[in-house]
């Protein structure tokens, strides 16, 4: 791990607050080429999940506040 922080299951379902749609959490601590920073999860929206490559993941920071479903 690159950091020692404690990161929720890949599988975890969450939802950030002022936002109703659910998340599924598929990955933790990625590097996005895009701003040159390493995200604390990727994310795609849960029931639907992952269904077209073309899609682009929810990059998430967990500075952003979310609340974990069990």
């Amino acid at each position: 791990m690159l950091y020692s922080k404690k990161y929720l299951p890949v599988g975890s379902v969450v939802g950030l607050e002022g936002d109703s749609r659910r998340l599924l959490v598929i990955g933790r601590q990625l590097y996005s080429q895009t701003n040159n920073v390493i995200r604390d999860y990727a994310a795609v929206p849960y029931p639907k999940g992952f269904t077209d490559s073309r899609e682009k993941l929810i990059e998430l920071f967990a500075m952003y506040p979310f609340s974990f479903s069990a």
